[in-house]
């Protein structure tokens, strides 16, 4: 679950999601980020590009990251 404090929404991820959270609480590439879920999950990596760009833009729309040149914080 994630909570965003401005809006009062809770957020729910699965798995891959949970990861991916984890993974943003440094500063991470997308690349990093496809690599970290590559080599936790088996999953195809174009697939898996395309999955975590859609969670990221979606988090970043709700305001709980913010993207710069493919940095995520």
């Amino acid at each position: 679950m994630i909570l965003q404090l401005d809006q009062g929404m809770y957020y729910g991820l699965n798995p891959v999601g949970a990861l991916v959270w984890r993974l943003v609480q440094e500063p991470q590439s997308i690349a990093a980020l496809v690599e970290g879920v590559a080599a936790e999950f088996d999953v195809d990596r174009t697939r898996c590009l395309s999955d975590i760009r859609e969670l990221v833009d979606s988090l970043q729309r709700n305001q709980l990251v913010s993207v710069t040149e493919e940095q995520i914080t």
